[in-house]
């Protein structure tokens, strides 16, 4: 894994593999104090994975823990 230090951020790039289709995912945001790892539905949805019913779906906050709006 090659990490960098841009804009004051550690980031990386992610490779997802899922059903033999992939996507690579640049200038990822590496937050070593997160609880979750989240990344964004509409990006992942290009390879085919979608939320299914019965799903567990979490949210972001923000430093408080205040759900965003």
């Amino acid at each position: 894994m090659q990490i960098e230090y841009i804009d004051n951020l550690l980031q990386t790039s992610m490779t997802i593999l899922y059903k033999r289709r992939s996507l690579t995912i640049d200038h990822l945001v590496i937050d070593t104090g997160a609880a979750h790892s989240l990344l964004s539905s509409d990006i992942v949805s290009r390879i085919g994975i979608h939320f299914e019913n019965g799903d567990k779906l979490a949210s972001d906050g923000n430093a408080s823990g205040i759900p965003q709006s």
